[in-house]
């Protein structure tokens, strides 16, 4: 398909090209794991701070309380940065808020620019149309774009400077990232969407031309400008005009009735859940064995289960499918911190809803009122 993202590989191979790829492939299943032991205690701190910041409590206390859940919510992102960068994240295609992906994804780069003595500058246009696209597939777009124009600045010796853009006219959003560094060489700008093409002594050269394939299966453009220097990527993707997508965050405390069971070998994942779902005014039974789960399963019953996939002896599908000899299948709710898992394919094979941790105190709630 000719927007393939890497469409490339089936006539660019060469020794440096496939090392290259060797190396890349080892580190995504390197961070893949990692970032699947760090989800959990993350799914916990972000479960306990939201249900603190709900109470009443000392000022200072609860402005505490709320940096905490900020830094739990950095860090989620720089895994989820991770994960964008190495394509670990599936193709979803949903209507979005460019400016959302923008801001999450700019948070990544804060602690890099502060250091650089690097300004940013947000341009962002209030009330523009929203997109159709991979929410995560875009942030990889902007997270490679911003990368390198971090990079560009390090040694720059004159003003640091990145500006972030938004706008929209006659159908399209246009987003401008571009920086006042050295800029690009003339004869070298044709070539910089190219596969394995790099000017960086140790650049994979994969970077631009894996944006380029994202926008163009995006259905949209991306093209750059340099004069003298400085350098601007200017990207155009269609507008849609579906329903707005509604970003609100809301923590009010509800009484939801429902009984539940959880089912995950990390406790502090399963005690951070269970008191969130006991805040909401649920039931809650749990355990952090499988088989225990499907006796109590069969002892009692249950609005909702949760399972986690990964767990010892017994994982979380082969627990639904034992389990769903004798319980509702619709009842099961799969949560799982394996960004390799695929996920859709659970979805529309078993028809259940499937989450990723860190989970957070707004999806479980509306997993449990049926809002999902």
């Amino acid at each position: 398909m000719e927007g393939d993202a890497f469409s490339f590989l089936r006539n660019d191979f060469s020794d440096r090209g496939i090392i290259e790829i060797e190396r890349l492939a080892s580190l995504g299943e390197l961070i893949a794991g990692i970032s699947h032991e760090l989800n959990n205690p993350l799914s916990a701190i972000l479960g306990y701070s939201e249900i603190l910041q709900t109470l009443d409590m000392d000022p200072q206390i609860k402005r505490y309380i709320n940096n905490i859940h900020i830094a739990a919510m950095r860090s989620a992102k720089i895994v989820e940065g991770l994960l964008i960068f190495l394509g670990k994240k599936q193709i979803e295609f949903n209507t979005i808020n460019i400016n959302a992906v923008i801001k999450q994804t700019v948070s990544l780069f804060e602690y890099q620019m502060r250091t650089n003595n690097i300004s940013l500058v947000l341009n962002l246009a209030s009330g523009i149309p929203h997109i159709k696209g991979d929410f995560y597939k875009l942030q990889q777009v902007v997270f490679n774009l911003l990368m390198n124009a971090l990079q560009a600045l390090e040694v720059w010796g004159r003003e640091k400077r990145i500006t972030v853009s938004s706008d929209f006219h006659s159908g399209v959003i246009r987003t401008i990232i571009s920086d006042s560094g050295p800029g690009i060489a003339e004869d070298k700008m044709d070539k910089i969407f190219s596969p394995f093409y790099t000017t960086k002594p140790k650049g994979t050269g994969l970077g631009l031309s894996i944006v380029h394939g994202i926008i163009r299966e995006h259905g949209g453009r991306i093209s750059v400008c340099s004069e003298g220097h400085g350098c601007s990527f200017n990207i155009e993707l269609p507008a849609t005009f579906d329903s707005l997508c509604l970003e609100a965050k809301d923590n009010t405390v509800i009484s939801l009735n429902r009984r539940v069971l959880i089912v995950d070998d990390d406790e502090l994942v399963l005690d951070a859940v269970s008191g969130i779902m006991e805040f909401m005014g649920c039931d809650v039974v749990f355990t952090t064995v499988a088989s225990e789960g499907l006796v109590e399963l069969k002892r009692g019953t249950f609005d909702f289960v949760f399972v986690d996939y990964r767990m010892p002896n017994m994982n979380g599908i082969d627990f639904i499918e034992t389990a769903s000899n004798f319980t509702d299948i619709k009842k099961f709710i799969l949560i799982t911190g394996d960004v390799t898992l695929d996920t859709e394919a659970i979805k529309q094979k078993y028809n259940i809803p499937v989450v990723q941790k860190p989970l957070s105190f707004q999806e479980l709630k509306k997993l449990i009122s049926g809002d999902a």
